[in-house]
């Protein structure tokens, strides 16, 4: 992707952007990826010539209440000629209500909310989210700051434009409408200040929770829970499904109440809470205990912080299986010097050669150039992935030493060029260009060295190594991959994909075929290590049984989409365009499934001013294949200056997914 991008200011813009340049970064070098724009399984571009007509499936669950099950599950209660919604409407926009309930923020779930909100009902949300629905300008355009160093991982679905709502409900509120007496029950889990609503209606005990549970003990995403846990220290990055602990509490009040049927708003009616419930229970604490069994974390905060979120989430820690500890060593060879996560190799004649340096101590040791990191001349660079603690101080080394960055594959060079273009976990502003791009499995001799590039999506999807070999020594540089305790998977938006050849399952099958006297290095890591055949053995069936909890809890028709935020997402993210002119932008789907799908794209703008063409496209794509269609977007000359949203729907199989993935424009 070089020169193919102007100048980018801070705020990570790209200011013009051609089509040419959109999909050379989707070139299937990487495992598990392909794709062109609009290429079908055949190679043929496959545009529909009619919308999906959206099915809904009436139910009356009483003799005054009726659930729309659509999209969104539309509740409709009539008393005495007048009407109450809770969720939405999933088809009807000319829906009228007296009054409104929303239990949570969430963009993929208030278009369903948005005209009956028009037409004048009374709205109510929760309390804690009020913001999240009223002050979305000032969030996108915070956000458009913030992205950068992002170690929060919240998500990023909150409506494109303001919501004229002011009513606000919280737990132990009573809200009565007609004869009906509605409790309000704080319910945080699956967003943080999300309500539920219980009522006795027709002789039934309703209730209604929003994203809480889905179906006979599902959930509709896990990516959704991540975050910070405020007790324990850890911030959003290190909280694996952080807000799972929530979730189970929320659940049991509910149960604690017998209701007679949930009504969520996705998926089916469920009509035997307890036992749903139960079943989600149970099914979250297997996973978390199959997470813990593994983690890279317990390495860097010792086993007692593992048995705390062990207990948070209602485990007894004694009863994990735990794996052992990797085989570690002290020494290390006098070529490899560490400092902080940054490691510089040394040749007999002075020079060296650089892995990482995204932390200031690093640096400045470099630019001292004393003590382990003194070196007559830095001759080369590599990148293990694209974590602002790995490549911030990338750019200012390069310009010093006028030295050759390495990458492995096009699509780590795209995310290191032009990190304006993607929303993904602890990413530097500043771009890394000139970047050298070499293939998977490549060789290369630097003095007494052998090299040795390989693709390794292991902690993040972009992730490589690299094996430095000596005379005496042999050494894989993994990056954050793994750490002697196992895997480092516990940031869910680093989009670690389980399946055959990729991700960890692909990482594990690739250490079992490295040579037995090869030692590993974690950057963070100053001891070096190496797992056992029977700990890999462990991790690849902790896998495989995770594999099977998650098929469980997932209602998708593959668990990637289940744990995969971005397996949809608008390319850039974020994009600078002049009033009156014009841009292009892609949206890039990942086809988790084990058989082509078609995908039907439509982007949606959210000001006057601002146009797509064409309004939709289709793509199809083979199994487990990522590829693209492009769109044009215009502005006009009367368009306000300033950040502007654009969402895209998606819609394939039986799902249409409202608003799913964004896209921030800065008009100038």
């Amino acid at each position: 992707m070089k020169d193919k991008y102007n100048k980018i200011d801070r705020r990570g813009f790209i200011k013009t952007v051609g089509a040419a340049g959109l999909s050379s970064a989707f070139a299937a070098e990487t495992v598990g990826f392909a794709g062109r724009e609009g290429k079908s399984a055949t190679g043929q571009v496959n545009v529909a010539e009619k919308e999906k007509k959206p099915k809904i499936q009436r139910e009356n669950l009483t003799h005054s209440v009726t659930v729309l099950n659509g999209d969104v599950n539309g509740v409709v209660i009539n008393k005495n000629n007048r009407r109450l919604i809770i969720y939405g409407h999933p088809q009807d926009v000319t829906t009228k209500a007296d009054s409104l309930l929303l239990t949570h923020c969430r963009r993929d779930l208030l278009w369903a909310a948005k005209s009956i909100i028009e037409n004048g009902a009374k709205t109510y949300v929760p309390a804690k989210e009020l913001d999240h629905f009223i002050k979305t300008d000032s969030f996108w355009n915070d956000f458009s700051r913030l992205r950068y160093g992002d170690y929060n991982q919240q998500t990023t679905k909150y409506p494109a434009k303001p919501l004229n709502v002011r009513h606000t409900l919280q737990g132990g509120d009573i809200f009565n409408w007609q004869d009906l007496e509605f409790q309000v029950i704080n319910t945080p889990g699956y967003t943080r200040g999300a309500i539920s609503y219980i009522c006795q209606i027709d002789g039934k005990k309703i209730a209604f929770t929003g994203d809480l549970i889905y179906g006979d003990g599902e959930l509709f995403d896990l990516y959704s829970l991540q975050d910070k846990i405020t007790d324990l220290k850890i911030r959003g990055y290190h909280g694996f499904a952080g807000r799972m602990a929530e979730l189970i509490k929320s659940v049991q009040v509910i149960k604690s109440h017998k209701p007679d049927i949930i009504v969520p708003s996705r998926g089916p009616v469920i009509r035997n809470p307890e036992s749903a419930i139960n079943k989600l229970t149970d099914r979250l604490q297997r996973l978390y205990s199959n997470y813990l069994s593994t983690t890279a974390y317990r390495h860097y905060t010792g086993i007692g912080k593992q048995i705390s979120l062990a207990k948070r989430v209602q485990l007894n820690g004694a009863t994990i299986d735990w794996m052992p500890l990797a085989v570690t060593r002290n020494d290390k060879p006098s070529w490899l010097k560490h400092v902080s996560n940054s490691v510089l190799i040394t040749s007999k004649n002075g020079s060296a050669f650089l892995i990482d340096c995204g932390l200031k101590k690093a640096y400045r040791a470099l630019q001292d150039n004393k003590g382990i990191f003194s070196h007559k001349d830095i001759e080369g660079i590599f990148i293990t992935h694209y974590h602002d603690d790995h490549t911030h101080f990338i750019p200012e080394l390069v310009e010093k030493y006028n030295c050759p960055v390495y990458a492995v594959t096009e699509r780590l060079e795209d995310v290191l060029n032009n990190p304006q273009a993607y929303r993904l976990p602890a990413m530097t502003y500043k771009p890394i260009h000139n970047i050298t791009v070499v293939p998977n499995k490549h060789k290369m001799q630097w003095n007494e060295f052998s090299f040795t590039f390989y693709n390794f999506p292991g902690q993040t999807i972009y992730h490589t190594a690299v094996l430095v070999e000596s005379k005496n020594d042999k050494v894989f540089f993994i990056g954050d991959a793994f750490s002697p305790s196992g895997m480092d998977d516990y940031c869910l938006q680093n989009r670690n994909i389980i399946q055959d050849n990729a991700g960890y399952l692909f990482c594990i099958d690739f250490l079992r075929k490295m040579p037995p006297d090869v030692w590993l290095v974690n950057q963070h890591i100053h001891k070096l290590f190496r797992f056992r055949p029977e700990q890999l053995d462990f991790m690849e069936q902790k896998l495989r049984e995770r594999k099977t909890i998650l098929a469980e809890l997932s209602p998708w028709e593959d668990i990637n989409y289940f744990i995969d935020e971005y397996w949809a997402r608008i390319y850039p993210y974020g994009s600078e365009v002049q009033q009156g002119q014009s841009c292009e932008f892609a949206i890039v789907i990942m086809n988790h499934q084990n058989e082509n799908c078609t995908y039907r794209v439509k982007p949606n703008v959210s000001s006057t001013g601002l146009s797509v063409s064409p309004s939709h496209k289709d793509l199809t794509l083979s199994a487990k294949q990522e590829g693209l269609v492009t769109f044009s977007l215009s502005t006009s000359h009367s368009l306000d200056a300033g950040l502007h949203v654009i969402t895209a729907d998606i819609i394939y199989n039986d799902k249409n997914l409202h608003e799913w993935c964004e896209g921030i424009i800065q008009v100038k």
